[in-house]
């Protein structure tokens, strides 16, 4: 069998390698291994979902001040392990510390989500190191293999063949919106305490690492934006890039003019269907270029966090300040309200695609 290892560091990339790791853990040819990080969002599913035996754990990284522990750590990890694959998900420094460590053992490193461009955050360059430390590449889209193969001078090979190791597969987080039953109202009800037979926006604003300095003007007009719009909310917490404490006090010490609700963690289930529900998204969050589109749902995108992504059309793109945020909500709302838009990111079948891939590299 071959043993593959996976890194999971938060419910960031975990809602994404999800139905993968499940492919995985049901493969005849697989032998899986899944590293997570000691305060990730979601170790208790995990341990529910594929038991203890198939968990090691990592320590805590809550800051970039944690990156040399991380990656000292999960390089001991590979020393004894020694998988004939390391796999990881995206652009995040956690991750990169770990596929560092990979790299520099020589244990081949399978990378979903590479070739994007997210140009306001640091992330970008992370994931682009990443992508040169891999052997193997599965993108969302032929456009991001495209720029795979340009940065790794495998222009003259053909995408998604053996030589090339770049197929085109796909965005894994969309498999949730096939593969799930999205919950009802009545069940959202429980978890959510807002009013879900009124219109609602959700508001999901994370730290644009390269404008630090810029957060606190950027999240005031943000909020100031929802209190001259007429629609309940529901805020969801920033992730731990740095700047995200500050994000979240300026929300706590905020005053909002309009009923609010802020969830500080949800699952992806209930993330999305709350996505599915709702009447407009507002912010700088990758779900609302990727998954939003398959769920009807129109978005604004604010300022350069995810410039560089192929936008879906049901996204409205606009500056920070609150005139231009309140002006994109409007023409959102009437131009892309719940129509049906073909995602550039995918069908839905990603993780079946990958994990047979995986089972071919044997």
């Amino acid at each position: 069998m071959e043993r593959i290892c996976a890194i999971t560091t938060g419910r960031w990339d975990y809602s994404h390698l999800y139905w993968i790791l499940k492919d995985m853990q049901n493969s005849n040819e697989i032998d899986l291994t899944i590293i997570a990080a000691g305060n990730h969002h979601c170790i208790k599913e995990i341990v529910e979902e594929f038991g203890l035996k198939s968990l090691l754990m990592a320590p805590s990284i809550e800051n970039i001040d944690g990156y040399g522990q991380f990656y000292s750590y999960i390089l001991s990890i590979l020393k004894v392990y020694n998988p004939d694959i390391f796999l990881c998900l995206g652009d995040r420094y956690e991750v990169h510390a770990a596929a560092t460590a990979a790299c520099l053992l020589n244990i081949p490193i399978a990378h979903i989500h590479g070739g994007e461009e997210t140009k306001g955050s640091f992330d970008n360059e992370l994931r682009n190191s990443i992508t040169m430390m891999s052997t193997y590449h599965f993108t969302a889209n032929k456009r991001f293999s495209d720029r795979i193969c340009n940065m790794k001078g495998n222009m003259y090979y053909e995408i998604g063949t053996k030589a090339s190791n770049i197929y085109t597969v796909g965005a894994p987080g969309l498999d949730w919106i096939n593969r799930s039953t999205l919950k009802y109202i009545d069940e959202l009800k429980k978890e959510i305490a807002i009013d879900f037979t009124k219109p609602y926006v959700i508001g999901s604003f994370n730290p644009v690492t390269k404008e630090l300095e810029e957060i606190e003007y950027q999240v005031i007009e943000w909020i100031a934006a929802f209190n001259a719009f007429d629609m309940q909310t529901i805020i969801i917490l920033p992730n731990i890039d740095p700047g995200n404490k500050k994000i979240i006090d300026i929300i706590f010490n905020c005053k909002f003019t309009k009923h609010t609700c802020i969830v500080e963690n949800v699952n992806h289930l209930t993330y999305l269907s709350l996505m599915k529900h709702a009447d407009l998204m507002v912010g700088n969050s990758s779900s609302g270029i990727i998954e939003a589109a398959s769920l009807k749902l129109p978005v604004v995108n604010i300022g350069t966090r995810q410039e560089g992504r192929i936008m879906p059309p049901n996204v409205v793109n606009c500056g920070y300040d609150r005139e231009s945020i309140l002006k994109a909500m409007n023409s959102a709302i009437v131009l892309h309200s719940h129509k049906v838009y073909e995602n550039p990111y995918g069908d839905g079948q990603s993780s079946r695609r990958i994990v047979k891939i995986l089972e071919d590299f044997i």
